[in-house]
C-alpha cells in the first residue's frame, strides 16, 4: 500500500521549512524547490499561516500581478546550540530564522578539564540561557572529540581530558520535555553547510591549537559508524618526532597547529602536553597575540606560519587525492586572514599535481558562531515533526 496523504503532506511541510529556513522565497522558488504544483503550494502555506510559522508579502516590483515573497516568522520557534571546547562552553539561543537573541559563555580553566568540571560549565550556560528562553524546541551540543551521536556522549577528547561524558543529563535536568541532539562540532558544522550548499562531496576543516575534519559524502556526514564521528585528522602521523598529548608520536595537530606557530614565533620550549594543560592560563596572551599578527599580516609572523601550513596542506593534499572533494572549507579560531587560505592554497599546489588536485576549491567560512549555528540546526532537523501539529498516518503499509 502506498503512502498516506497525510504523510505526504507532512514531508512536503517539513521541506518547507527547512528551504524557508534558508531565507525568504518566492512561491515559484518553493515550488520547484519542494517539487509541488501551485494548487497544493497554497494549501501547503495555508497550513504554515494558520500555524503562525511563515509570514507573506506581495512584493511591488513594476507592472503585473507582485510575486508573494515567504518568509518565517522569528518567533514560530526558539532553538539553542551549545559549543563545548578547551577554551570555553558558548551557548547561543536562536530564532527560527537563525537570528540571534542571546549568547553567553563560561571560559574553561585548566582546573575545569574533567567531567565535573565540564559539567558544572554546561549548567551554567544552560541556566542563563532558560532564563531568557525556558522551552525551546530543540537544543544542539556539539565537541571536540570523539562524540557518540546516539548515547549523546562525549566518548573521548583528551584535549579537553574528559571521557564517557553524558551530556544528556545534563542538558535534561535543564530541559526535561526538550529534543537534544549531541555531535562532534567539525560534523554539526559541515552537516550544516552541507544543508545550506548541497554541491559535491567537501572536506571540513577546523584549525586552531586543534585540528578537527569532517568528510560530507553524498550531502551526509561520513561516519563508519552510524551514530559515532569519524575522521580524527589530527592524530594521523606526518613525522616520528613531536610528542603529542594524545601519547603519540609525530601527530599533524602537534606539527600543524597553532601550537607549532606559536612554538616557532616564540620559540617556547614547553611540551605539547604542558601547552594544552595550562594553556587558558599561560599561554592565552600568546594565542591572542599570533592571531593579532597574523590578522595584521605581519611578515615575521607569515615565516613562522610557513612551514606548520605546508604540512596541513601535504596531509588535506593527501586526501583529496584520495577522496576526490569538490571543496576544502576552512574555519576556526586559528583561521583569521585571507593570506592563511591563500598559502595553505599555494601549498597545496606546489606539492601536488593539477591531475591530482583536480578542480578542488579552498573556502573560508568567518562565522563567529558557526559551531553553535551548526549544532541548532541539526537540532532543528532532527525536531521539524514537532512543529507540525497534526499527527502523521499510523496505517500499515
Amino acid at each position: 500500500m502506498g503512502r498516506q496523504v497525510s504523510d505526504i503532506r507532512r514531508e512536503n511541510l517539513e521541506k518547507l521549512i527547512l528551504e524557508l529556513y534558508k531565507g525568504p522565497k518566492t512561491r515559484r522558488e518553493l515550488r520547484e524547490a519542494v517539487g509541488v504544483g501551485a494548487s497544493t503550494l497554497s494549501y501547503l502555506l495555508s497550513d504554515l499561516q494558520r500555524m503562525g510559522i511563515i509570514q507573506r508579502k506581495s512584493v511591488i516590483k513594476g507592472r503585473g500581478r507582485p510575486p508573494e515573497l515567504v518568509r518565517l516568522l522569528d518567533g514560530a520557534w526558539y532553538t539553542m546550540g551549545i559549543k563545548m571546547g578547551r577554551e570555553k562552553i558558548s551557548g547561543v539561543l536562536f530564532g527560527a530564522t537563525g537570528s540571534i537573541l542571546e549568547t553567553t559563555s563560561v571560559p574553561i580553566m585548566a582546573s575545569m578539564r574533567s567531567n565535573n568540571g565540564y559539567t558544572k560549565a554546561l549548567e551554567e550556560v544552560l541556566k542563563k540561557l532558560r532564563n531568557r528562553c525556558p522551552h525551546p524546541l530543540a537544543i544542539g551540543v556539539c565537541s571536540s572529540g570523539v562524540v557518540d551521536s546516539g548515547s549523546h556522549k562525549i566518548l573521548y577528547s583528551p584535549v579537553m581530558n574528559v571521557s564517557d561524558l553524558d551530556v544528556s543529563k545534563t542538558v535534561k535536568k535543564a530541559f526535561p520535555n526538550c529534543k537534544l541532539v549531541v555531535m562532534n562540532d567539525v560534523d554539526a558544522v559541515a552537516a550544516y553547510e552541507a544543508f545550506l550548499n548541497p554541491d559535491g562531496d567537501m572536506l571540513f576543516v577546523s584549525y586552531g591549537v586543534g585540528i578537527g575534519m569532517a568528510y560530507i559524502i553524498r550531502g551526509e556526514v561520513f561516519k563508519p559508524s552510524s551514530m559515532v564521528s569519524a575522521f580524527e585528522f589530527a592524530h594521523t602521523l606526518v613525522s616520528d618526532e613531536g610528542e603529542c598529548y594524545c601519547g603519540q608520536k609525530g601527530c599533524l595537530e602537534y606539527h600543524a597547529s597553532e601550537y607549532a606557530v606559536i612554538k616557532r614565533h616564540f620559540k617556547l620550549q614547553d611540551t605539547f602536553v604542558e601547552f594544552v594543560e595550562a594553556e587558558e592560563e599561560r599561554f592565552h596572551n600568546h594565542i591572542e597575540e599570533i592571531r593579532a599578527l597574523a590578522r595584521e599580516s605581519v611578515k615575521s609572523v607569515k615565516k613562522s606560519y610557513y612551514e606548520p601550513l605546508r604540512i596541513l596542506a601535504r596531509a588535506l593534499g593527501n586526501l583529496v587525492v584520495l577522496l576526490r572533494p569538490a571543496k576544502i572549507v576552512i574555519f576556526g579560531e586559528g583561521m583569521v586572514a585571507d593570506w592563511m587560505v591563500e598559502m595553505l592554497e599555494k601549498h597545496l599546489k606546489e606539492l601536488f599535481s593539477p591531475k591530482m588536485l583536480g578542480n578542488v576549491k579552498v573556502e573560508w567560512k568567518t562565522d563567529m558562531h558557526l559551531w553553535e549555528r551548526g549544532a541548532s540546526f541539526n537540532a532543528l532537523k532532527s525536531s521539524i515533526n514537532r512543529i507540525i501539529p497534526f499527527p502523521a498516518s499510523t496505517k500499515k503499509k
